[in-house]
């Protein structure tokens, strides 16, 4: 006995291949009005939704990447591996003693950065910038950052990826190398300007270490007073920080007159790449959560206070996973920051850090460079179609031919109900009679037949410019 209410669907086939076959399979039960629930199919395997572009000339490639962060074989393109997780190739420009360092960033390829953002937007860290800035100067002899002003925020989008750009110039009459940062999307034209983000300069690699002869042996320092920093994240949530596990670093803090001693450390996580880096981005992020448990600078309600400008910075060892920090007023707005590490060794020093605030406002104006229109479904609600105006079942008699005519799309078998329409939709392109008519093809169900039809009838209409009509509509 048939029931009409289940639909039986074959999903394997002798001599037919297994993947053709499932996949047959639920294109049939779905014409049958089954649902699939492909998110819990796709389920932890890194398959991501793509939604349909807005404007026809808006594509994009997804291409399956064959490793991530792989910088590939840039040797062949005529540059050289710039040899860290940030920078993909370096370029020594023939004009001037300057160079070029290349890069690219995306949540994909450096997940950890998610953990870092402000007012709701992942930002690249200004302790990435001042890794950035000194690993370039170390290509060169140059491993002193003498200034690094950020000029404007990075702001990574939440899919796709963006062009860094660093450039170093040739040294100037005192030695000072002057250096940019830029990005631009990934996806932008030839003729979109980059931005920049960052403007400085380094200095040659002194003898004797600036910075380093502060130790910090003695820990935690004799008379200091320890702080709660139970909730110390909390509050920096409330200013606008959304700090992730990787940026999570603070493990305790003290407080001695006008200056904060902190412990800083990598999650587990992180500590296997710490060696790649001079000093990690999250590690010398981690180190300026301890500013927030000082007077160094006012709160103020609805903004944010991020890294501005960088004078001094030197670094003495690399690959640091904990540091000792104590941080010191150093002006207005800035405090001077010393790093140890566990053994009270100098790891580097940063002679003047001046902070500036920042709204939700201005990271978003950085951040919605593609935003103008998104696909989106809309309920909407039934509507009384008025009263039905002339309208007549086609048949084989009867000279006037009223403006509608109505026939019911073939159903059945694909190519027959095909071979039907199109010998309706010819006898009716062809007789006068019915030049200012329209003949409507109506269907109370989709399935293959009707959808095989309905495309020729929409292939009809390009032809026929208001000859022919497509009604879906209930018995």
């Amino acid at each position: 006995e048939h029931d009409e209410s289940t639909a039986l669907v074959p999903s394997l086939r002798r001599g037919r291949d297994e993947a053709v076959c499932a996949v047959t399979a639920l294109g049939r039960l779905l014409v049958a009005g089954a649902v699939a629930d492909r998110t819990a199919f796709f389920a932890g395997s890194r398959v991501s939704r793509v939604d349909l572009p807005t404007y026809a000339f808006q594509h994009r490639t997804f291409w399956v990447s064959t490793s991530v962060g792989s910088v590939g074989d840039v040797a062949s393109a005529g540059v050289a591996a710039a040899g860290h997780p940030l920078l993909g190739a370096a370029v020594t420009l023939p004009s001037a003693s300057g160079m070029l360092f290349t890069g690219r960033l995306s949540l994909h390829t450096h997940p950890w950065l998610r953990d870092h953002q402000v007012h709701g937007q992942v930002v690249f860290p200004g302790a990435a910038m001042v890794e950035l800035a000194v690993r370039a100067g170390e290509e060169v002899g140059h491993g002193l950052l003498d200034d690094l002003t950020i000029e404007a925020p990075l702001v990574l989008p939440p899919s796709g990826g963006v062009q860094l750009r660093l450039m170093l110039a040739e040294p100037d009459g005192h030695g000072r190398r002057a250096l940019s940062l830029f990005s631009r999307p990934e996806d932008a034209g030839s003729d979109e300007p980059w931005v920049r983000h960052a403007a400085g300069a380094v200095l040659r690699t002194p003898d004797v270490p600036r910075g380093a002869g502060a130790p910090l042996a003695a820990w935690p320092p004799a008379g200091a007073t320890a702080l709660d920093t139970d909730c110390l994240y909390e509050v920096l949530a409330a200013l606008g920080f959304g700090y992730g596990p990787a940026f999570q670093g603070l493990r305790a803090a003290w407080q001695l007159g006008e200056e904060v001693y902190a412990e800083v450390a990598l999650p587990e996580a992180a500590t296997a790449d710490a060696g790649r880096f001079g000093l990690h981005p999250a590690l010398l992020d981690a180190a300026l959560h301890g500013i927030g448990l000082g007077s160094f600078v006012p709160e103020e309600p609805g903004r944010a206070r991020l890294p501005f400008n960088w004078s001094g910075v030197s670094l003495h060892a690399s690959g640091a996973t904990a540091l000792r920090v104590r941080i010191a007023p150093a002006g207005p707005d800035a405090v001077a920051l010393t790093l140890a590490d566990r053994t009270g060794a100098p790891v580097a020093a940063v002679e003047s850090l001046a902070l500036r605030a920042v709204t939700a406002e201005q990271l978003e104006d950085g951040s919605l460079r593609d935003a103008l229109f998104r696909l989106e479904w809309a309920e909407a609600a039934a509507v009384d179609g008025g009263e039905p105006g002339s309208w007549a079942w086609l048949g084989e008699e009867g000279e006037n031919v009223p403006a509608y005519v109505v026939t019911r799309t073939p159903g059945g078998e694909v190519h027959s109900a095909v071979a039907e329409a199109l010998a309706l939709v010819r006898a009716w392109a062809a007789d006068e009679r019915y030049a200012a008519s329209r003949l409507v093809f109506t269907a109370d169900v989709q399935d293959v037949a009707t959808a095989a039809v309905w495309g020729l009838v929409r292939s009809a209409q390009t032809e026929h410019p208001g000859r022919f009509a497509l009604v879906e509509a209930a018995d």
